[in-house]
């Protein structure tokens, strides 16, 4: 658009040389610089550089770790990245939001080339075994054993020397 702009303004096209120039910040395909610059007079058969945007060879991959994949394609895409997804099971970080990447972040990549979104799957999830009738020490020990957490609810009264009495009558979530 701008060769033919020069053209229309009188210019001769054979004399209007391009240079391209890396920019992360500019569209790719746009005039960034000029020389003579805007404004300034130039006889018709001067030599006219133009600097039009290009996209950068390599770009710092940022850190995404924490987002939701939506958030972290659209960002790494408006990169240059092209984006993919895997999913791994993760103890520390909830489910759907990004473990890391791949490359890491913070490392110089090609534009235009892949980056992996390691999304989480959230914990394990581990069957609950059936409590009801257990007392509340062998109820801690079994879900103590799978790494569960507990909490105990209030006491039920019950009648004196009821088989129940000392056991666990209720849990959540079921088995």
């Amino acid at each position: 658009a701008a060769v033919k702009l020069l053209g229309k303004l009188g210019f001769d096209v054979g004399k209007i040389q391009r240079q391209d120039k890396e920019s992360s910040t500019d569209a790719q395909g746009t005039v960034i610089d000029q020389a003579p610059i805007k404004s300034q007079k130039a006889a018709n058969n001067s030599d006219i550089i133009i600097v039009v945007a290009k996209p950068p060879s390599k770009m710092v991959v940022p850190n995404v770790s924490g987002q939701d994949p939506t958030t972290a394609t659209k960002g790494l895409q408006a990169l240059g990245f092209v984006v993919k997804q895997l999913t791994e099971q993760s103890d520390t970080v909830p489910l759907d939001r990004i473990i890391r990447t791949e490359p890491l972040a913070g490392t110089s990549a090609n534009y235009g080339s892949t980056v992996t979104l390691i999304v989480s799957t959230g914990p394990n999830a581990v069957p609950v075994p059936n409590l009801v009738g257990m007392t509340e020490n062998q109820a801690r020990q079994a879900l103590q054993d799978l790494n569960l957490k507990t909490k105990v609810g209030d006491p039920v009264p019950l009648p004196y020397g009821n088989a129940q009495d000392g056991k666990v009558m209720l849990q959540s979530p079921v088995a």
